[in-house]
């Protein structure tokens, strides 16, 4: 069951960066537009939050099994 634990934890660690290199495309691309960098912005934020809480909703499952 940790290692499941360990493999989703690292799909979100891919997803994270996917996300991430996916912002910085964005605002690369459309830097002239402000609306580009909003929308890398918002992207980067929810990002952001489901990793804060995909963290903490491991942290709580691997506490819960001690």
């Amino acid at each position: 069951m940790i290692k499941m634990d360990k493999i989703k934890y690292s799909i979100y660690i891919a997803i994270f960066l996917i996300f991430s290199i996916s912002y910085e495309l964005i605002s690369s691309i459309v830097s002239k537009h402000k609306l580009g960098i909003i929308i890398g912005s918002i992207l980067l934020i929810i990002d952001f939050l489901l990793l804060i809480y995909y963290t903490i909703k491991l942290q709580i499952r691997n506490h819960e099994k001690r």
